[in-house]
C-alpha cells in the first residue's frame, strides 16, 4: 500500500469535511474588567479591532442588557467607532444578533472584502431587543461595522454604539478550482491504493 497516497487521501477528506465548520461566538468565555474590555487578537481564530466585551449581568436597563442573547456577555464597538474583524485565512460571515446600545433606529453599515469581491449591507436596529441579521458572505478576510444615528431610547446614557451577540461564522470554503483539484485527486488516490493492494 502506498502510504503517501493514503495520507494524501485522508488529508483531502479531512480538509473537505472541516472547511465549512460553523461556530457560534457568544463571548461567554471572555473576562470583562467591569467597564468593557478589549477583545484580543486570536479570539475564536479571528483578529479584532475596536471590539470590547461587556458583562451585562449587573447593568442598568439599556440595549446592552436587551441585546444579550445567550449569556451575560456581549460585544460592542468602543466609543461608537468602526469595529473590524479580520482573518488572513478567510472566513464565512453567516450572521449575528445586533442591538442599539442606547438608540432606537440605529443605522449600521457592514462592509466586507474577499480576495475577489466586496460586500455591503445597511440595516437598522433598536435598543429594545436584538435583530437577527443574515450575511452569508463567503471567504472574506475583512469586515468592518460602523454605526450612527437614531434616537435615544430613554436611557440615562447615550451614544451610537451597537451591541453584537451570537456571531455565527465558519471556516472559509475552498474556491471552486480547489474543489475541482480535490475531486480529481481523490479518485486517483483510490485507484493507486487499489492497485497496490492487488
Amino acid at each position: 500500500m502506498n502510504k503517501t497516497a493514503l495520507a494524501a487521501l485522508f488529508a483531502a477528506m479531512s480538509f473537505a469535511t472541516s472547511t465549512a465548520s460553523a461556530r457560534l461566538i457568544t463571548f461567554y468565555d471572555l473576562a470583562d474588567n467591569g467597564g468593557g474590555t478589549a477583545i484580543g487578537n486570536g479570539y475564536s481564530g479571528l483578529d479584532w479591532d475596536n471590539f470590547n466585551v461587556l458583562n451585562t449581568a449587573s447593568l442598568v436597563p439599556s440595549g446592552f442588557v436587551n441585546g444579550t442573547v445567550s449569556t451575560s456577555n456581549v460585544a460592542y464597538n468602543d466609543q461608537a467607532s468602526p469595529a473590524t474583524i479580520t482573518s488572513p485565512a478567510g472566513f464565512n460571515l453567516i450572521g449575528a444578533q445586533f442591538t442599539g446600545a442606547w438608540n432606537n433606529g440605529l443605522q449600521i453599515e457592514a462592509l466586507a472584502f474577499s480576495d475577489t469581491d466586496t460586500f455591503t449591507k445597511d440595516f437598522t436596529v433598536d435598543s429594545t431587543g436584538p435583530t437577527n441579521v443574515v450575511f452569508n458572505w463567503n471567504n472574506i478576510t475583512y469586515v468592518t461595522f460602523s454605526s450612527l444615528g437614531g434616537a435615544n431610547g430613554g436611557y440615562g446614557s447615550s451614544g451610537d454604539q451597537f451591541v453584537i451577540d451570537n456571531l455565527n461564522v465558519a471556516s472559509a470554503v475552498p474556491e471552486p478550482d480547489v474543489w475541482g483539484l480535490m475531486m480529481t485527486g481523490i479518485p486517483l488516490a483510490f485507484r493507486q491504493i487499489r492497485s497496490r493492494l492487488k
